[in-house]
C-alpha cells in the first residue's frame, strides 16, 4: 500500500517535472565559419560560437569589433553577419509552416535565400529598425548606419539604412508604408534614410557596403566551394544559392564532325 502510494507521489513528480521544461526551440541551421568576438544569447543565457554550433529559432547573434559568422540555414539559405552587428532569428520553421523572419538591429548582413519563400514570398522577411525588407528570391546585402560608416574620401556617410542586390529581387517598405515601397533588382544600390521617406536608389555601391572579413572566410576552406555555390547532398548546386562563378560565360562550340 504503501509502496503503492510512494510510485504514484514519484510518477506524479516526474510528469509534473516534464511539462514544466521548456520546449525546445527548432534547429534553424548551423555556424559555417566564425571569425572574431562571436556570441549568440538564448533563452537569457550567452553562448559562444564556433564552427558546427547549432542555430535555434530565437537566437540573439552578436559579433564585436573585426568578426564575422556565417550560418547555413536548413533550407540552404545562408546569412553572413559583419562586426559590430545585433541579429535576431524571430521564428524559422522548415518542412512543415515555412517561415524565416529576421531582425537585423544593428550592423549588416548578407543573405542569399533558400527554399523558404520559394511558393510564398511573405515566408521569408528581413525587418531593420526603420523598414521591412521582402524578398523576389534573392541574394542581397543591408548594412545599417548609426554615425560609424565611411564613404571612400573617409568622411561619415548619412545615416540609414543601405543595401544592394547582388541577384533577385528585394522590395523595401519604410514602416510597413505600401505607398513608399520600393524594388531594386540586381545591381542595384539604395539608401533609405528613415521610416517616413521612400528608399532612394544609389548611382553606386557605397565603399562600406561589402564586408572586408566576407571574402576571406568564404575562402578560409580550400577544399569547400564558394558559399553560396556549395552543393547539397544530392550534388547539385543548392537552390537558392549564388550563380557559379562562370555562370553566364559562352559554352565551348560543339566539335566539328
Amino acid at each position: 500500500m504503501c509502496f503503492d502510494r510512494l510510485l504514484r507521489v514519484l510518477l506524479f513528480a516526474f510528469c509534473s517535472a516534464a511539462l514544466a521544461l521548456p520546449a525546445r526551440a527548432e534547429t534553424a541551421g548551423e555556424v559555417l565559419i566564425a571569425v572574431g568576438d562571436v556570441s549568440a544569447k538564448r533563452a537569457g543565457r550567452p553562448l559562444r560560437l564556433s564552427p558546427k554550433t547549432a542555430i535555434e529559432s530565437g537566437d540573439q547573434i552578436r559579433t564585436g569589433a573585426d568578426s564575422n559568422v556565417q550560418i547555413r540555414f536548413t533550407d540552404t539559405g545562408l546569412v553572413s553577419i559583419r562586426s559590430h552587428s545585433d541579429f535576431v532569428i524571430d521564428e524559422y520553421s522548415y518542412k512543415g509552416r515555412d517561415k524565416a523572419f529576421f531582425s537585423l538591429l544593428k550592423g549588416g548582413a548578407r543573405f542569399v535565400t533558400g527554399l523558404i519563400g520559394r511558393s510564398d514570398q511573405r515566408d521569408y522577411m528581413v525587418r531593420v529598425p526603420t523598414a521591412v525588407v521582402g524578398i523576389r528570391g534573392t541574394h542581397f546585402s543591408l548594412v545599417v548606419c548609426r554615425g560609424e560608416c565611411r564613404d571612400s574620401d573617409g568622411k561619415p556617410a548619412a545615416e540609414g539604412l543601405y543595401g544592394g542586390v547582388i541577384e533577385g529581387r528585394i522590395a523595401v517598405t519604410p514602416a510597413g508604408n505600401k505607398a513608399l515601397e520600393r524594388e531594386f533588382g540586381a545591381g542595384e544600390f539604395f539608401h533609405l534614410a528613415n521610416a517616413n521617406s521612400a528608399p532612394a536608389p544609389l548611382s553606386a555601391p557605397p565603399a562600406f557596403l561589402d564586408d572586408k572579413l566576407d571574402k576571406p572566410a568564404r575562402h578560409a576552406r580550400k577544399k569547400d566551394v564558394e558559399i553560396g555555390d556549395r552543393p547539397n547532398a544530392t550534388g547539385k548546386a543548392d537552390p537558392g544559392a549564388a550563380p557559379p562563378r562562370d555562370a553566364g560565360r559562352p559554352s565551348a562550340p560543339p566539335p566539328k564532325r
